[in-house]
């Protein structure tokens, strides 16, 4: 039989962003799952200013989500390189898996609006595009998320397995 536990969410200031959430079991011990992505025994609920809100099992599981995808998005600008990388996705919350993306973009880091698509039409790979200032200008609707030289690596890899297994 499983574990029942009391569920418990700490937002953010503006109740916005989830800064933790707290599962209490039955003998009154806590654990937190914060923005280190790891469940840890704590006392988080006794210790912040802002006040942990009940939450059912499938409200905490939407909060432990945001916060893994708040906190991909945020470990994808933490990179050096030439290029800065977009996928670019219908929505951002698929944004979680690279391979969500429709499109994928590049620009040198100091000129944003020099991008580059990648497709199969051109010999590197690369082709200009103004998918970015699209975006920018809500010309279009979706959503220019950055990510890592490896997850655009990663990307390329599978299309290209795709594209070889189709026969083109």
């Amino acid at each position: 039989m499983s574990e029942h536990f009391q569920w418990y969410v700490i937002w953010d200031e503006n109740d916005s962003i989830p800064a933790g959430v707290v599962r209490v079991h039955a003998d009154h011990t806590e654990e937190a799952f914060t923005r280190d992505l790891v469940w840890e025994r704590s006392d988080l609920r006794h210790r912040t200013p802002i006040p942990a809100r009940w939450a059912s099992p499938d409200d905490a599981q939407r909060a432990m989500n945001e916060m893994i995808r708040l906190m991909t998005l945020c470990g994808r600008r933490d990179w050096d390189g030439p290029y800065q990388y977009y996928g670019i996705f219908h929505h951002e919350r698929d944004s979680v898996d690279v391979m969500n993306a429709y499109q994928l973009v590049r620009h040198p880091r100091e000129n944003n609006w020099d991008a580059q698509r990648w497709d199969f039409a051109t010999e590197d790979g690369w082709s200009r595009t103004d998918v970015l200032r699209q975006i920018d200008h809500a010309s279009i609707n979706s959503e220019a998320v950055p990510i890592t030289p490896a997850e655009a690596e990663r990307f390329m890899a599978a299309h290209l397995e795709k594209h070889r297994a189709s026969g083109n």
